[in-house]
């Protein structure tokens, strides 16, 4: 298997809720040792997956892109926390 770093500007991905770091988005071709032999499904050689390399925080290893993002979201994003509400003063 050969894992490639296919790089985004900053900001593309949400950061880790751990560390503050913006994840990298790996791809992987070809197969483990212990993965399933695909036949007949198109893109089964190519996997992406999101990884955070200052705490070792990964997402699953999905056909596509989305898949990825969707599972980084879940688990180990940052929520941004909502914006306070704050009232003008009144006039007298």
């Amino acid at each position: 298997m050969i894992q490639i770093q296919q790089r985004h500007p900053p900001g593309t991905f949400r950061v880790c809720k751990s560390c503050g770091n913006e994840p990298r988005h790996i791809i992987d071709r070809g197969r483990k040792s212990n993965d399933p032999i695909l036949f007949g499904i198109a893109g089964s050689t190519e996997r992406h997956h999101l990884d955070c390399h200052r705490c070792r925080h990964f997402s699953v290893r999905g056909f596509n892109l989305a898949e990825a993002i969707a599972d980084w979201g879940s688990k180990y994003a940052r929520h941004d926390l909502p914006v306070p509400f704050q009232q003008k003063r009144r006039s007298a």
